[in-house]
Order: C-alpha cells, then structure tokens, then sequence
C-alpha cells in the first residue's frame, strides 16, 4: 500500500502545482495588462518631452504609430481601397460615395471594371452588396423599381424591354 499512497500523493501534488501555476501565470498576464494601461494611460495624459527619457519613449511611440497609419495606407492602395472618412469602411478608390453609409469621398482618377452591377440612375459601377451607388449617391432599396436598365456586362443603358446589350450584346435578365 505505500507504493500506491506514494503514487496518490505524487499525482495529487502534481495537479495542485499545475493548477496553482496557471492561477499564478494568470495573475502575471492580469498585472501585465494593468501595466499596459498604466504605461497607455501615462502616454495619453502626458506631455512628450525629449528632454526627458520617458519623454523621449512617447516619442518614439508616436513615430511608431505615424508608420503604422503609413502602412496601413500602403496596403489600401495596394488593394485599390481607401477608407470612408464618416463611418471607415474599407471602399473602392475610385467610389465617389461610400457604399455603407453614403458619404461623399474624394474620387481617383483610375475607373475600375470589375463591378458586377450597375447604378439604376447613373450607370455607374457598384459593389454587389452596395447600399448607395459609388458614383452618385443614389441609396438603393430592396423594393425600388428599377428607372432605366443597364448592362451588367458593359454598364451601357440597355432599351426598355430588352434583354441583350446592344452594346456588347451581352445576355441581361
């Protein structure tokens, strides 16, 4: 039976300092962040002095988050994408409004064609899940009747009633 009390005892001492090591590795990640706050707190209510060396770390951090915004910006212009400046959803460069909440953006000059659909009062280029039209702000609804019917092929106005682009003869149901 001692061998068997000993195993007992070892497994239960076992669990008890792995449990107790991850209260205490919770308690470390807990004061971690509090020192994040302390330290995020400290930056935001401070003035950034470089005449001192936690001046001098604000600094820094500030050069760090005017790259950041750089980057980030970079990668929108790779994606062909710019940022709304009312609501900052992700929008085509070359919308004119933004298609979520309908501001009016600054426009590229680069028209692209891959939309699949096409505004019902401007012809213009949307994004399939467009709530306003990118081109000239028309909000659409689930219900409207369509004014005039354009092309999904070409974005051309197509003939009332007709179902191929005269165009470029594209099927259009």
């Amino acid at each position: 039976m001692g061998i068997l009390n000993n195993a007992i005892k070892g497994t239960k001492d076992f669990t008890d300092t792995a449990r107790l090591n991850a209260l205490i590795s919770d308690d470390t990640k807990q004061i971690q962040g509090i020192y994040t706050q302390i330290g995020k707190l400290f930056y935001e209510t401070n003035v950034h002095d470089e005449s001192t060396p936690i001046g001098k770390l604000c600094i820094n951090i500030d050069m760090c988050n005017k790259r950041i915004e750089e980057h980030k910006k970079a990668i929108l212009d790779i994606k062909g994408s710019k940022k709304c400046p009312n609501c900052g959803a992700s929008i085509n460069s070359t919308s004119a409004f933004c298609a979520k909440c309908g501001t009016k953006v600054e426009v590229a000059t680069v028209q692209s064609t891959t939309a699949k659909k096409f505004c019902t009062a401007c012809g213009g280029a949307v994004p399939e899940n467009s709530s306003f039209c990118t081109s000239c702000g028309k909000q659409f609804t689930a219900n409207a009747a369509p004014e005039k019917k354009f092309c999904n092929g070409c974005g051309e106005e197509m003939e009332t009633g007709s179902t191929f682009c005269t165009s470029c003869g594209k099927k259009c149901d």
